[in-house]
């Protein structure tokens, strides 16, 4: 593999599209994927995690203040 594929391969490819979509509005950006993996061994499915900006995605974080009776908190 010459110096530009290799580049090419560190630089370009980790950086994915992200989309949010709420029922009021959508959002898009950039993320760099910082792992992914199939889930298991011989899987079709890739368990992945991608860095990007909260404008991105933060209107479907969530937040929710509740008392779990198992926990004591």
């Amino acid at each position: 593999m010459d110096e530009i594929e290799e580049k090419h391969k560190k630089f370009i490819y980790p950086v994915v599209r992200v989309v949010s979509v709420s029922r009021s509005e959508g959002r898009g950006g950039s993320g760099i994927v910082v792992y992914s993996e199939p889930e298991a061994k011989d899987s079709e499915k890739y368990e992945s995690y991608v860095v990007t900006n909260h404008h991105v995605i933060g209107n479907l974080i969530q937040i929710a203040d509740t008392w779990s009776p198992i926990a004591g908190k």
